[in-house]
């Protein structure tokens, strides 16, 4: 199933934010937020923090995931195949590379490069999956286009909350991307470091600094490329230090090459799936470049994440 969450723009809503608890963060769980919900419990929110209070919290089992992007030489206007590997890593590279405790986060992300299919799902087989991140330049098929900058797709086991597959849909049908520090649209590495938290099974919070806060500001710019005290928190508290190698995807196999991942079968499983998503308000008669330097809109689906720098051709 899929629960969705928007992110809306305070300032033109006139919102507030609610106050920050003392543990904001959320993590994502198995429970089902968005009605009709059919292979999960409905989500019991608590008031203060709006985290779920029931199902199972979502988590990577293995500690190595691999991530693979679109094969294409210019895969969003103004930015190619390179900015984009580059982006992608540095935003996903955020959240392990932070200091715990008592060390890093033992959850590990590494590129398997580019891929020319775009496979969703788990084999439940095979115990096989793919992790993609995808562009969709146009007819965005999800709900709400003109408010999602991306969607994550999360899928979990409904028993222990164990993430085994996520994809990542980029909204290039509504969005313009940017991955410039001084021209700033639509923000690519902080759509990708929100999304990325995400995928490693946080959901959003209340604290209005936080990268997984719900709300944007124009104001704000690049600052969720920065990860603050509350998403380490959280990340910290998903993947604690100690209990793996925080370098999983230095010490594991070689990835597989691209032709026989798209070989594989992958198909739907019974398992539980999950959204989440940043939302523009609507404001009817403003054009693309308006929306696109008002407000930024991600969503995702609970997932694993991703971190190594380690690619293969």
């Amino acid at each position: 199933m899929r629960a969705d969450a928007a992110l809306v723009l305070a300032a033109m809503l006139g919102g507030t934010i609610v106050p920050l608890s003392a543990h904001a963060y959320c993590r994502t769980t198995t429970c089902c937020r968005t009605a009709p919900c059919t292979d999960s419990e409905v989500c019991v929110i608590d008031p203060k923090t709006q985290c779920a209070t029931n199902g199972a919290a979502l988590a990577w089992g293995e500690r190595c995931v691999t991530l693979w992007l679109p094969n294409t030489p210019t895969p969003l206007p103004g930015i190619d195949a390179a900015t984009l590997t580059r982006v992608t890593d540095d935003a996903f590279a955020h959240w392990p590379d932070v200091v715990c405790p008592a060390g890093r986060p033992t959850i590990d992300v590494r590129l398997g490069g580019a891929i020319d299919c775009a496979l969703t799902g788990f084999d439940q087989d095979a115990m096989q999956n793919v992790n993609t991140l995808q562009v969709v330049s146009e007819n965005w098929p999800h709900p709400d286009p003109l408010g999602q900058l991306a969607l994550t797709t999360v899928r979990s086991l409904v028993s222990t909350g164990e993430i085994l597959d996520t994809d990542i849909e980029l909204n290039a049908a509504n969005f313009h991307f940017t991955a410039s520090d001084e021209v700033v649209l639509t923000d690519l590495e902080s759509t990708l470091t929100h999304e990325a938290g995400h995928a490693l099974g946080l959901d959003h919070t209340t604290d209005p600094e936080a990268t997984m806060n719900g709300v944007w500001s124009p104001l704000k710019r690049t600052s969720l490329r920065t990860l603050e005290a509350d998403d380490v928190a959280g990340i910290c508290a998903i993947y604690p230090a100690g209990l793996a190698a925080s370098n999983a995807c230095v010490l594991a196999a070689t990835v597989d090459d691209p032709a026989s991942v798209c070989r594989a079968v992958v198909t739907p499983r019974t398992t539980h799936s999950s959204s989440c998503g940043v939302a523009q308000p609507a404001a009817n008669g403003l054009r693309l470049w308006v929306w696109n330097a008002l407000a930024i809109v991600s969503a995702c689906w609970s997932r694993r994440r991703r971190r190594a720098r380690a690619y293969s051709s």
